[in-house]
């Protein structure tokens, strides 16, 4: 059984898994941030809609789309998926 699967019960399933935003992203893009105007890191890109793959020649934000992990879900499956919540107080500045 994957670990996830296993510890599906230990996580918020109210929280959102993942968001979409107009942003411009194309392949290879993974593990990107996704920052909101104030510079804060709202999540790491994932994926992108179809309508991406055109990134690398032509920009459309009516269409285009980024796919990215909440931060927040980021530091909850560290912590009750992984077992590794000394890297997620780390990661928030709790030391």
């Amino acid at each position: 059984m994957a670990r996830s699967t296993a510890a599906r019960d230990r996580l918020d399933l109210a929280r959102p898994l993942d968001f979409a935003r107009s942003g411009d992203v194309t392949g290879d893009n993974s593990g990107s941030p996704m920052v909101n105007r104030e510079g804060e890191l709202e999540g790491l890109i994932f994926d992108g809609n179809i309508e991406s793959l055109a990134g690398d020649f032509v920009y459309d934000g009516t269409k285009k789309r980024a796919v990215a992990l909440p931060s927040d879900g980021i530091i909850e499956g560290l912590r009750k998926t992984h077992g590794v919540g000394a890297l997620a107080d780390e990661l928030e500045g709790n030391q």
